[in-house]
């Protein structure tokens, strides 16, 4: 199954696809699958947040031109493989979830907890940089951990980086079908 990228109307138009032209998808139940991606400014650069909708693990890439944002996949894969290992992901374990990041669709945003959390965890990152009087990629990188580090009431109180890990532990050892049964 293909990563599904489900993109703010914002996106959309970054990429140049019109909602008309997208098809539906439904919530998919498979954990790693489903992303949602919104765009918003700092400093008026171009940011893109991502985040896992079954867990809302996310990551922010900053400063993006269109042209960059037109290659929103290996925009994606890259960000995905930083933070990853800025959590201390091992490199077999990347490895794995980056293999799960060939395919690519998009569609619309069907999920407003998703869309509220993403929200909540944007303003929370550019509090953390207006608070900062240089930015650095270390600081970034660590505002980003934090906000991870950070539990969410969408998913009962729970911290994405922890639910996110369960995630990519069953799918390292290789028990995909397993994934969904056990954790639901």
């Amino acid at each position: 199954m293909a990563i599904v990228l489900r993109c703010t109307g914002k996106v959309l138009k970054e990429l140049g696809i019109k909602k008309s032209g997208l098809s539906f998808i439904s919530e998919s139940q498979e954990p790693l699958k489903e992303w949602y991606v919104n765009l918003f400014y700092i400093d008026r650069k171009k940011c893109l947040i991502f985040t896992e909708a079954q867990s809302l693990f996310t990551f922010i890439v900053f400063g993006l031109y269109r042209k960059e944002i037109k290659t929103i996949e290996k925009v994606f894969r890259k960000g995905l493989s930083k933070i990853l290992y800025y959590h201390n992901f091992n490199a077999k374990q990347i490895n794995h979830i980056l293999k799960t990041c060939d395919d690519f669709c998009f569609s619309t945003t069907i999920s407003r907890k998703v869309l509220g959390s993403m929200n909540d965890m944007v303003f929370g990152y550019k509090n953390h940089l207006y608070l900062m009087e240089q930015i650095t990629e270390e600081i970034e990188i660590d505002i980003l951990r934090s906000l991870n580090d950070t539990p969410m009431g969408s998913i009962k109180y729970e911290f994405p980086i922890e639910v996110f890990t369960k995630y990519v532990l069953a799918l390292s050892q290789n028990n995909e079908r397993d994934l969904v049964e056990n954790i639901r």
